[in-house]
């Protein structure tokens, strides 16, 4: 087997080699990977020498093992490649900071995703690269939103900005503010100066609580698309609910909003039930997400069996419990069980229920590239109900609501 030095020292060599010896029909995908379960082997659909298949299957090899070095040298991450045989076929490297992400089917003992979860092409059976960051997804009304987001509570000027360009370097493509956090222009910055494209950002606002009467519904939405710099915001939210204004009147203008393409789509935080019922019974179009506290210390049950239900998805802020987590027994043990950390675990048990988005917050690069690292590990169904057990256990019907 060659190393990677060797591959490189005969990457000319290999290159014409192959180029001269590739038949039209033997085209491989855009990214160097051929389909492993096409029902034909390389050979038949080929009908080429063994020599040149083994010289185009070495350069393929090559050519994405010198692809993922510039990419993991550019995001300044060190990688280990334990296990070169298995990283030939099973492994790419992907857009999350640059590292090496293992490519599975679905969940394991199921033959699909659960319903709500639609996985990054990563996970498809075929195993072939795709060049976007390894963030499974959550859909809802008609809306896809990133399983996991980059949450901007009290970030504020250069470090905010900062922190969202590197948060989407990392793979992020989910980001989330609000009016009350005052820092729009500084998201917007953030957007703005990172190597992502715009259309590839779910950028999620909300009102504040002050400001939900009809005209100034209308009146923040044009503030806020200004502020950030875009056309419309993905997901326009009320932040808390506010007694004295009927929902009915908000909502209305909710959706006027929408109308006039300033959001994409509508939701809510921090509604109880009744409040959401409400909500989703006054809106012409579909409340998506509630977005509430919800941590393995902290489970809102009613929340979660309205959710299940065929309710909204819900989207847990303060997911680590302001730092709590990281000391939980529980969770440490687990983690040493797949070498992670307990706010990996947290975060994983999280996006593992079919209804639930995270979206934890960080100043740090290292704690950001840390939460983005949930997504090449799973939790048995005994570890997810020993979190659960956390804060008083689940019931089974509700486990299955989960996708547990």
């Amino acid at each position: 087997m060659f190393d990677l030095d060797d591959r490189i020292g005969l990457f000319f060599f290999i290159g014409v080699a192959a180029s001269g010896t590739e038949s039209p029909d033997c085209e491989s995908d855009a990214d160097g990977y051929r389909d492993a379960d096409d029902g034909q082997s390389e050979a038949d659909e080929c009908g080429s020498p063994a020599a040149s298949r083994a010289l185009r299957r070495l350069f393929r090899r090559t050519t994405n093992d010198l692809r993922g070095f510039v990419l993991r040298f550019v995001a300044s991450v060190q990688v280990e490649f334990q296990d070169s045989e298995v990283l030939e076929d099973h492994v790419r490297t992907n857009g999350c900071g640059g590292h090496i992400y293992w490519a599975t089917t679905g969940r394991k003992g199921r033959t699909a995703p659960p319903p709500r979860v639609r996985p990054h092409p990563a996970h498809d059976a075929k195993r072939q690269a795709y060049d976007e960051p390894c963030m499974d997804e959550k859909s809802f009304g008609g809306t896809t939103i990133p399983a996991l987001g980059f949450g901007t509570y009290r970030l504020q000027g250069e470090t905010c900005e900062n922190a969202v360009r590197d948060a989407l370097e990392l793979g992020y493509r989910h980001i989330d503010t609000a009016e009350f956090y005052d820092n729009h222009e500084a998201v917007g910055r953030g957007i703005e100066a990172a190597s992502v494209d715009r259309e590839d950002v779910f950028l999620t606002t909300k009102l504040w609580k002050t400001n939900l009467e009809a005209d100034a519904v209308h009146s923040r939405a044009r503030d806020f698309v200004e502020a950030l710099g875009v056309d419309a915001v993905d997901l326009l939210l009320v932040h808390w609910p506010n007694e004295s204004v009927p929902i009915e009147e908000t909502i209305e203008a909710m959706n006027e909003v929408q109308r006039d393409g300033l959001a994409r789509a509508i939701g809510v935080s921090n509604f109880s039930v009744p409040q959401l019922d409400a909500a989703m019974e006054a809106s012409a179009t579909p409340i998506v997400t509630n977005q509430v506290q919800y941590h393995p210390l902290s489970v809102p049950t009613d929340l979660l069996e309205f959710a299940a239900d065929d309710g909204p998805l819900i989207t847990a802020y303060s997911p680590l419990g302001k730092g709590a987590v990281a000391t939980n027994g529980t969770l440490q043990e687990i983690g040493g069980a797949h070498d992670k950390t307990p706010a990996q675990v947290a975060l994983r048990w999280l996006v593992q229920q079919d209804p639930v988005i995270a979206i934890p917050k960080a100043e740090s690069r290292d704690h950001r590239y840390e939460n983005s690292q949930i997504f090449d590990f799973e939790l048995t169904d005994a570890e997810m109900r020993a979190i659960f057990d956390l804060s008083g256990g689940i019931s089974d019907s509700l486990a299955k609501g989960l996708g547990i």
